[in-house]
């Protein structure tokens, strides 16, 4: 069938001599067994692709839908009324252990704990799960960190809660009558004593970058 369409699409006028390329290739990221549909900014004439990592399924005239069948890379071949398109494109299993992250180089796992697992919806990366403790949020956040525009679910106010009680156990620890509070997406200690105000600050240090990491995803406030 692929030979066939294939054999039409260069036996078209407007394709000989041979469709021009597009300039550049296009990649496009899938997880195995997930999907992605491809509309063409014209009529698709044939295809042909190379490696066995997808599927294809033709749903229109102008569209493609795109399954990720196996782990690896496919070059895809698209011949269209008014020229040619190629997208590589990378397959990867997701583990439901653990954040996956594609190359294009060597694809890297990054650990979340939880039951979280990482898709591709519109070509960004998604982790979807529910966090047990602040351990699992670290480590989702750090992957959000450096995989700039991956979408994670929000802190949830238990969470907050938490944070904040750790907080401010340690500065009573410490011999503080100082209690630090969320404002906005920051944080705040009260009462504000100049004396006491400095050693507060000292003893907050370890805690405060995680409190405004998750104060500026919240939705809602710390449970009491």
């Amino acid at each position: 069938m692929l030979a066939l369409m294939l054999n039409l699409a260069m036996s078209l006028a407007d394709c000989v001599p041979a469709c021009p390329l597009s300039e550049g290739v296009e990649q496009i990221r899938l997880g195995v067994g997930t999907q992605k549909v491809l509309t063409l900014n014209s009529e698709w004439r044939g295809y042909t692709f190379t490696g066995d990592g997808i599927e294809v399924k033709a749903i229109g005239n102008n569209q493609l839908l795109l399954i990720g069948a196996r782990s690896g890379v496919t070059e895809l071949r698209l011949f269209l009324a008014g020229g040619e398109k190629r997208y590589s494109l990378w397959v990867r299993k997701l583990d439901p252990d653990s954040c996956g992250s594609f190359g294009p180089g060597p694809y890297v796992w990054m650990p979340c704990g939880g039951d979280f697992d990482v898709s591709f919806r519109n070509d960004r990366l998604v982790a979807t799960g529910t966090y047990r403790d602040l351990d699992d949020w670290k480590k989702v956040h750090a992957f959000r960190v450096a995989y700039r525009g991956a979408a994670i679910p929000p802190p949830t106010a238990p969470l907050l809660a938490r944070a904040l009680s750790d907080a401010n156990v340690a500065l009573f620890r410490a011999g503080l009558e100082v209690r630090v509070r969320r404002l906005g997406k920051g944080v705040v200690l009260t009462p504000a004593d100049p004396a006491t105000l400095k050693k507060a600050e000292e003893v907050l240090a370890p805690h405060r970058q995680l409190l405004v990491d998750l104060f500026s995803l919240a939705l809602t406030e710390p449970a009491e």
